[in-house]
Formats: structure tokens, C-alpha cells, sequence
């Protein structure tokens, strides 16, 4: 039963897949949808009848998790654009753009239509591939490599020693070492969580346990996307390495092509 151990269930469809059929949620314990499912809600999504587009209106036209148990809320974490060009075929992605579109002509609001106008008449002109390239390399650079609030998003940057963070924006509590969303303090979870490094696994530590915590953290995670990247297609993957060489430089993380195969 070896074999099992590579693979996961698809939250929509039930089966058993491999990894690299199964796109997850941007959740700490992520839950999984295979590549024909998500295209298939990317789909569904984009049918802007009058009830999906309120929907879509409360979402500002991203798409969620679907994963829902009984007794608790939904999911609900937003799958990032770039994670679904990279998944789905291009006239599926074709069409979750022009949800964007349609709700920037609809001017939904002043403010989402500045943010989405000319990002869309910009992506739109591109082929399939620099759409790819484009979007990918902005969820390394906007989702991987910037650290945010797990809750609002907010990205953060300053650090006072202390591993229980808290945002008074959103009332989000959360872990400096995992980035776990803790509820209203996180305190426990950080003399407990797994990736706390340090001695005695302590609350507090200083600014270069954190940074290089986060230096490995981050070097992981964009590693292991460029990989399920290469195995779609070689050269957009390398293209997207290229691109975010400069800003994987300014955060002291080497990747190296050779490595990624």
C-alpha cells in the first residue's frame, strides 16, 4: 500500500490522485482539488448569470474553496490567480479573466475597477504562455515570497521579537514561525508549534532567527512550485525562475535551474 502515500483525495470528485494532479487550497492544512475539477469550478464560475454574479461580487470575482463539514464554516481560502493559470487549460483561464472583465464594465466599484482595468487589457493582449510566465511569476513574488496576515492578507515586515504576532486590523492572532492563524492569541501555539527552531522552543528570539527561518521557508516553497511548474512545461518555468531571480536575490535565496529537475 506503499503507493498511497503519494497521493490525496480530491475534495470534489472523492478519488484518489497523485500530487501532481491535485492543486491545494492556500491553507496551513490545505484541502485538494484535482486539475479536472478545478477546471470544471473555474468553469462553473464564470458563468455569470444574475445569482453567480452575486457571488462573484463578494468575492471580487476569486475563487474559493469549496470544502465545507458539517458543523463548521466553509473554507472559503482564495485560490490565487496564479496557482489557477498554472492548473488550467487556457481557454478555461480565458474565461475566469473574463470574469474580472465583466465585473470591471459592470463598475462594480470605482476601486475595482482601477485595480482590475488595466491589469486586464494587459494580460488579455498576451498569449498563453506570457500570461502563464506573468501571473505565475506574481504568486511567487505577491504569495510565496512576501509574508502576510493569514487572515486579511496584509503583508507585514516588521518583527519585535516576539513569535505570537497579532494584527489589530482584522483581530488575527497568529505564529511568526508557521504563519497558522491561532484565533485570538497564539501564544500557546508558538511554544508548541513544529516549527519553532528555537532553544527550548522559547517565544521570544531575535530578528536573524526569523529571518533566516523565513529565508528557508520561502526558499522551499517557491522550490517546490517551480518544480510542479517544470513538469507542465520546462521553458515557463524557467522563464518564471528568471524573472523572480532579482527579488529572490534582495532575500538572499539560490535557486539553481539544475536543482529544480
Amino acid at each position: 500500500m506503499s503507493f498511497l502515500l503519494d497521493r490525496r483525495q480530491c475534495y470534489v470528485c472523492l478519488e484518489l490522485r497523485e500530487h501532481k494532479d491535485l492543486v491545494p487550497c492556500p491553507r496551513d492544512e490545505p484541502h485538494f482539488v484535482c486539475l479536472p475539477c478545478l477546471t470544471s469550478m473555474v468553469k462553473a464560475h464564470a458563468d455569470l448569470s444574475p445569482d453567480l454574479l452575486a457571488r462573484c461580487l463578494k468575492t471580487e470575482g476569486h475563487l474559493n474553496c469549496p470544502f465545507s463539514s458539517p458543523g463548521k464554516d466553509k473554507c472559503g481560502a482564495i485560490f490565487p490567480i496564479g496557482v489557477i493559470a498554472a492548473s488550467v487549460p487556457g481557454e478555461a483561464f480565458q474565461e475566469y479573466l473574463n470574469v474580472f472583465r465583466r465585473l470591471t464594465e459592470l463598475h462594480v466599484t470605482s476601486d475595482l475597477a482601477k485595480k482590475y482595468h488595466s491589469e486586464l487589457t494587459d494580460l488579455l493582449k498576451m498569449s498563453e504562455k506570457e500570461r502563464l510566465i506573468c501571473m505565475s511569476v506574481r504568486h511567487v513574488t505577491d504569495e510565496l515570497l512576501n509574508l502576510s496576515c493569514p487572515r486579511c492578507k496584509q503583508v507585514f515586515v516588521d518583527f519585535d521579537g516576539c513569535f505570537a504576532l497579532s494584527f489589530s486590523r482584522c483581530g488575527c492572532s497568529f505564529c511568526a514561525w508557521c504563519v497558522q492563524d491561532c484565533g485570538g492569541d497564539a501564544h500557546q501555539h508558538v511554544v508548541n508549534c513544529p516549527e519553532n527552531g528555537s532553544a527550548g522552543k522559547r517565544l521570544w528570539g531575535d530578528v536573524s532567527m526569523f529571518a533566516h527561518h523565513h529565508t528557508t521557508r520561502r526558499k522551499y516553497a517557491v522550490t517546490n512550485y517551480l518544480k510542479q511548474l517544470r513538469v507542465k512545461d520546462v521553458e515557463i518555468a524557467d522563464a518564471v525562475l528568471t524573472k523572480c531571480t532579482p527579488a529572490l536575490k534582495y532575500l538572499q535565496i539560490d535557486i539553481q535551474l539544475d536543482r529544480l529537475n
